[in-house]
């Protein structure tokens, strides 16, 4: 039976070979597809059948969009990787002949091999392309909630969108919403069948290559053969001000790991400065309009002062985001809408507290086109 189907869209899949225009859009995709005890072998094909008409809605290619496909159940596989194929023949045979394997679910299991298998360099990952991850689940999964929650939380963190499909009668619409990236309605779509997925085709492609209008324009990650890095303004009033500084693990407060790379920047609390002096630096990036700022930062050790971001227009001064005191041994995770207009300098400041103790730092500062959308 299972090659009879399999054999079904092989045909199918030659009759519907060009009754469609490919879609110009240069996005990184990647598609979790669950495998558990309430996926049917046929539900199984037609899932994979849903991933080859995705691909041929869109200029697939290494310079175009790229597609992996991870599995999971009590584990999670990394099928195919953004970057294994070039041809789209090829790419839909791979598909095709993924192996059907029931299990139980844990979702949570295949939001993590999002992160830590597919959405990297080494397998294909572009830093300057939006990633999209696309969920199909049948919509089961009431044990584990706080693990799901984590997960897409940290896959949110990335950068990452969720797209979220349920099928089926169980697909309960408060934990896919839980999952899915905002706004809300474009990122959660139900349907019936398995047998109706191909009807979201069009839908999820318009929607994720959409993403495309929140194109990456500016990033650093603070390593010092980075143009970036060498075009930032660091504003040196006193000895109280940022500087990078490359991994070197040790017992003092602060991270012994960059976010990304080698190097990150910091501010140490153990030079000689006086309470309350500011450490400034301004970012090179100058264009108007809607943006996206995001960054990942350290605060940690007993002494910690307040780090902000602003925007300088002229004599005038905004501050967009703070946050004060020590917040764990881990790299965190922010954004804020930058509404940029001729002449504005977005800028970093770090001020120091009392005390000696405590790193603050920087690592992986991006900056998009449009406003953020993550809810995290």
């Amino acid at each position: 039976m299972r090659h009879l189907i399999f054999l079904g869209l092989i045909v199918f899949s030659l009759y519907v070979e060009g009754q469609h225009e490919r879609r110009e859009c240069i996005i990184d995709a990647g598609f979790l597809l669950e495998g558990s005890r309430g996926i049917q072998e046929r539900d199984w094909f037609l899932m994979l059948f849903f991933v080859q008409e995705f691909e041929r809605h869109v200029n697939f290619g290494q310079m175009g969009t790229r597609i992996g496909v991870v599995c999971y159940g009590r584990k999670a596989t990394l099928n195919i990787k953004l970057n294994e194929f070039k041809n789209a023949g090829v790419f839909e045979k791979a598909v095709g002949h993924i192996p059907y394997k029931v299990n139980s679910s844990k979702v949570a299991v295949g939001l993590r091999a999002l992160r830590k298998k597919l959405f990297i360099e080494p397998n294909g990952d572009r830093s300057m392309v939006p990633n999209v991850a696309i969920l199909l689940t049948d919509g089961k999964q009431s044990r584990h909630t706080n693990k799901v929650l984590h997960q897409a939380t940290l896959v949110k963190k990335e950068g990452i969108k969720i797209f979220v499909i349920g099928v089926g009668p169980h697909a309960v619409a408060k934990q896919l919403n839980s999952i899915a990236s905002v706004p809300i309605r474009l990122h959660v779509n139900t349907v019936d069948r398995f047998s109706d997925l191909s009807k979201l085709v069009p839908l999820i492609v318009n929607s994720t290559c959409q993403l495309q209008n929140a194109t990456l324009l500016w990033s650093c990650s603070f390593e010092k053969n980075e143009s970036e890095t060498k075009n930032i303004k660091i504003v040196k009033k006193t000895d109280f001000y940022w500087s990078l500084k490359q991994v070197q693990p040790s017992s003092e407060p602060g991270p012994d790991y960059a976010y990304d790379g080698k190097t990150y920047i910091t501010l140490k609390a153990t030079y000689k400065r006086i309470y309350g002096a500011k450490a400034i630096m301004y970012l090179p990036f100058d264009r108007e309009g809607v943006f996206c700022l995001s960054f990942h930062y350290h605060m940690y050790g007993f002494n910690i002062g307040v780090l902000k971001v602003f925007v300088r227009s002229n004599s005038h001064k905004k501050v967009l985001w703070r946050v004060a005191g020590q917040k764990g041994p881990k790299w965190q995770y922010a954004e804020t809408v930058l509404h940029l207009h001729q002449g504005d300098r977005i800028g970093f400041s770090g001020i120091r507290n009392k005390g000696y103790s405590g790193d603050v730092a920087l690592d992986m500062v991006r900056i998009r086109k449009g406003v953020c959308f993550n809810d995290v």
